[in-house]
């Protein structure tokens, strides 16, 4: 996340480098139960590939191909700040959460598979173990991983994982009816306390569920005198560090696990010079082992003129067609100079 923007690529860019904002004290009461949060409006535009747009470029980048765009906007003074989020298994629906501590849920229409507009939408503030909702302060969610049955949450600034209990609800269920999600009650997890060594703002920006059980965990800033990025593999009670050679200045900001069970991972620069740019990298699942350095595989790299904005969310889901759909999010950090664009791209089967 970042700051709240007044002026042009200076504030976005401190904003970008880590100082957090919280949006204040506009904690917005739900117009409705907890468990069925509020409606909102979203509208859909679809946008091209490139900004300014241009029809004859190539639309393959990498090692992916360009299926759709989309500006995503709202009315709603909660929607913005998408920072994490998960796709259903056929894409016609989307969770995430923002970084000032609200679920939303999203039913997408589709043509021919490729999402083009947002038929329903529903936000809710995000519960404590007491049932209230996070307060300013203490809300800064950023990452999102599903495992059946619970939710977990990732919040910097006072760095924490909340578990929230599902009470048996599986991952595809929530897609239709996210009435357990927003009812549920976010609990501390207990974590060793070297996992929460981060330096302000450079919590757990992403993580994943993987199929071994393990939570992978990856820290946002904060390299070893290698510079190196820290990643943790946590499961019962069990802390296990490794470690991540991030290209460049790229930082993590999602993780999803593939249909193959390989890790994907996004990631995000800024500089003054060239403005945002986003990585996506792929990690091989037998890898991914206590006290490896992982190097991963560049996918491909979103430079303008590409669309691209502050991407933060990442999700993929099988494609009929064959290969991996990939979704990513970017996070306008409620700022009128950003945008909410969700990105599809495709990722072939590899020969």
């Amino acid at each position: 996340m970042m700051q709240k923007t007044v002026s042009g690529l200076l504030v976005l860019g401190i904003g970008l480098m880590g100082l957090a904002w919280d949006g204040g004290a506009q904690d917005i009461a739900p117009a409705m139960s907890p468990d069925k949060g509020h409606e909102l409006t979203i509208t859909a535009k679809r946008i091209a590939m490139h900004s300014p747009a241009q029809p004859d470029a190539a639309t393959k980048l990498g090692a992916l191909e360009f299926v759709t765009a989309l500006e995503l906007t709202s009315k709603d003074k909660d929607f913005g700040g998408l920072s994490s989020m998960e796709i259903k298994e056929d894409g016609s629906a989307l969770l995430a959460l923002t970084d000032r501590g609200h679920w939303l849920w999203a039913q997408l229409d589709l043509e021919q598979g490729r999402p083009v507009s947002v038929a329903a939408a529903r936000m809710a503030q995000m519960l404590n173990a007491d049932g209230k909702p996070l307060k300013a302060g203490w809300r800064d969610s950023e990452s999102l991983t599903l495992a059946d049955g619970r939710a977990l949450v990732g919040l910097e600034s006072n760095d924490r994982i909340l578990a929230f209990d599902l009470a048996g609800v599986k991952n595809a269920e929530l897609f239709s009816n996210p009435a357990p999600l927003f009812a549920a009650h976010g609990k501390d997890m207990d974590l060793p306390a070297e996992m929460l060594k981060h330096p302000r703002n450079g919590g757990f920006e992403a993580m994943v569920h993987m199929a071994s059980g393990d939570l992978l965990a990856f820290s946002e800033h904060g390299r070893t005198s290698d510079g190196l990025l820290k990643l943790w593999l946590y499961k019962g009670g069990v802390a296990q560090s490794l470690f991540f050679d991030a290209p460049g200045d790229f930082v993590p900001t999602d993780a999803a696990q593939m249909p193959d069970g390989d890790i994907l991972v996004l990631m995000r620069r800024f500089t003054p010079l060239t403005g945002v740019a986003a990585l996506l990298v792929r990690f091989s699942a037998e890898d991914i082992v206590p006290g490896a350095t992982l190097v991963g595989e560049e996918l491909a790299r979103f430079v303008p003129p590409l669309t691209v904005d502050n991407m933060e969310g990442l999700a993929v889901r099988k494609n009929p067609e064959g290969g991996d759909l990939v979704y990513l999010m970017s996070d306008d950090n409620f700022s009128p100079l950003q945008r909410t664009i969700l990105l599809v791209y495709a990722l072939k089967e590899q020969p």
